[in-house]
C-alpha cells in the first residue's frame, strides 16, 4: 500500500515578497510511522491555512523551498484557491500540507491522529480541493489532456495553442494548470468561438506534460 506526504504545518512567520509571492517559515509535524519532516517537502505542494483574525481559509502552492531542515521549513507560495486571492497571504496558524497529483488533486489529506489537524482545516482542505476538481461553479467542467498531441495541442514555438476536446468555454472562466500548477491568467490568451487558447509569456508545455482546463461551458 503505497501514502502520500502529508502533514501539518505550523506556520510561525510570514513575508510579502511582492507580486502574489509570500515567504513563509514554520515547522512540519507528523507523528505517524511515516515521521514527516521539512526535507519531505516538495515544490509543487499545497496547504490550506486559516485565519481566526480575517475569518478566513485559503489554498496556497510552493513554488521554491528556500531551507530545509528537519523540521524547519522556509518557502515561497503563491495563491491557488478559487476566487479572488487573498490580499493578506498566508497566516500564522496550523496549516494542512499535502501533495497533489499532476492534475492538481489532494492525494491525502492529512490526520488528527497523525498530523494533529483540525476538524475544520482538514474539511475546508477537502472542500476547496473539490471545488477545484469540480471547476468554477454551476454548469462547470474540467478536462485533462496530454500538451502538444494533436488535435488537442500545437506548438509553433512562441506560444501553444490548445483546443478543448469537445464543448466551448464562457469567456474569462478558464483556468489552465501544468502538471498541477496554475498558469498566471494574464499569459492565457482566449480565442473566439471560445473552444481554444494561447499560453504566451509562460512555461510551454512538452509532449509528456499533463495540462488541466477547468471552465464554465458555453
Amino acid at each position: 500500500m503505497s501514502q502520500a506526504f502529508a502533514a501539518r504545518y505550523s506556520i510561525t512567520y510570514v513575508e510579502d515578497k511582492g507580486s502574489g509571492v509570500w515567504e513563509v517559515t514554520g515547522k512540519i509535524y507528523d507523528d505517524g510511522f511515516t515521521s514527516y519532516t521539512a526535507i519531505d517537502v516538495a515544490t509543487g505542494d499545497v496547504f490550506v491555512d486559516e485565519s481566526a483574525f480575517y475569518g478566513t481559509t485559503n489554498r496556497w502552492v510552493i513554488t521554491s523551498i528556500i531551507s530545509a531542515s528537519g523540521r524547519d521549513l522556509v518557502c515561497q507560495v503563491v495563491w491557488d484557491d478559487t476566487g479572488t486571492a487573498d490580499a493578506n497571504g498566508p497566516q500564522p496558524s496550523e496549516a494542512a500540507i499535502g501533495r497533489p497529483d499532476a492534475s492538481g488533486d489532494i492525494m491525502e489529506i492529512p490526520t488528527q491522529a497523525f498530523a494533529k489537524i483540525s476538524e475544520n482545516v482538514q474539511t475546508r482542505l477537502q472542500n476547496i480541493d473539490s471545488r477545484k476538481n469540480i471547476g468554477p461553479g454551476l454548469g462547470g467542467g474540467s478536462v485533462t489532456f496530454k500538451a502538444g498531441i494533436s488535435p488537442n495541442g500545437t506548438r509553433d514555438g512562441v506560444n501553444d495553442t490548445f483546443t478543448l476536446p469537445s464543448g466551448n468555454y464562457t469567456a474569462g472562466t478558464i483556468t489552465v494548470y501544468l502538471n498541477g500548477l496554475q498558469y498566471d491568467q494574464s499569459n492565457i490568451v482566449e480565442s473566439s468561438p471560445y473552444n481554444s487558447f494561447q499560453i504566451s509569456g509562460d512555461t510551454l508545455p512538452i509532449a509528456t506534460d499533463s495540462l488541466r482546463i477547468n471552465y464554465i461551458e458555453a
